[in-house]
């Protein structure tokens, strides 16, 4: 347990230390050239780096102070089920929102919406397998106090992956104006 718990650790240090490191390089790389659009929105990744790797470690120290509990309460598969599940809903959301409301900010990209929908189609389908591997792995192990901590967990995470989609989607729409236009 203490083994899952100091890796946990790390990986939630290590997602915080790049969202420390990631406005260095951004400074950096401003400085050589004009700021564009894509660039200030793409400053929404240290903070969504900032959460996760919180979220992440918050949860490893919780592990520390309550190992019997978590250990009882919390298996790696159902955790890791929750975190698929709150990923798969926030870009699914997200696919959804953008095909549902028009935006110019994919008006001029004629892909925007059939990537959408494939995004959107797949993370639907990718969240019911979640859900179904969760039930399957929680049924293994069941506990009232888990299934609320999962819950807790798919909360907490699903802004920030909403953030980080968001962004990669304006990383790959200024790549597709600059370079494939």
């Amino acid at each position: 347990m203490k083994k899952r718990n100091f890796i946990t650790l790390i990986l939630g240090a290590s997602v915080v230390a790049l969202g420390f490191l990631y406005p260095i390089l951004y400074f950096a790389i401003s400085l050589n050239s004009t700021k564009t659009y894509w660039q200030a929105l793409i400053s929404m990744l240290p903070c969504s780096l900032f959460f996760i790797g919180t979220i992440v470690i918050l949860f490893a120290v919780f592990g520390f102070i309550f190992p019997k509990f978590v250990e009882r309460n919390c298996p790696v598969s159902t955790t890791l089920s929750a975190v698929g599940i709150s990923f798969c809903g926030a870009v699914g959301f997200l696919s959804g929102l953008c095909l549902m409301i028009p935006s110019p900010w994919y008006a001029s990209t004629p892909i925007a919406d059939k990537a959408f929908a494939i995004t959107g189609s797949l993370t639907f389908l990718g969240a019911w397998a979640l859900l179904f591997l969760y039930v399957y792995f929680r049924g293994k192990k069941p506990s009232f106090v888990g299934v609320i901590i999962d819950l807790l967990i798919v909360a907490l995470l699903f802004v920030p992956f909403l953030f980080t989609f968001e962004m990669v989607y304006e990383i790959s729409s200024y790549i597709f104006h600059t370079f494939i236009e």
